[in-house]
């Protein structure tokens, strides 16, 4: 029995080589080493799908116009009318071609946008 000289208790306790219970302990522990792991932005699968998606979008939009009711502006981004989730990524069925003020409309008015076909209500089948 004795004090411990880490807690500071005026309480005898049992000692441990002159510390008690817990800090005898906490002084034998070690920090646990852990190597650092790199997480990849994009996995490798998905960037073969993205260099083949590429391809696929550059080849739709060559030529295009944009496809919103009255404009004319031929410098189009790529809307996915019905998502670019797994396979919805090639399906060109989907594919519209909207210039970048058209699309960000489209983007924040969807209810607008499925009136015009422009986009699809995808829970519904």
């Amino acid at each position: 029995m004795g004090y411990c000289p880490d807690c500071g208790n005026t309480e005898p306790k049992p000692l441990i080589k002159g510390s008690c219970n817990f800090h005898y302990w906490q002084s034998k522990r070690k920090p646990i080493e852990r190597k650092p792991v790199k997480i990849k932005p994009v996995a490798d699968k998905r960037l073969k799908e993205l260099a083949k998606y590429r391809i696929e979008r550059d080849k739709f939009l060559k030529g295009k116009t944009c496809m919103f009711p009255g404009c004319e502006s031929q410098e189009c981004d790529l809307h996915h009318s019905n998502g670019r989730s797994g396979a919805m990524i090639y399906k060109i069925k989907f594919f519209r071609a909207l210039c970048r003020e058209h699309h960000q409309y489209i983007e924040l008015h969807p209810e607008e946008a499925k009136k015009l076909g422009l986009s699809v209500n995808r829970l519904e089948k």
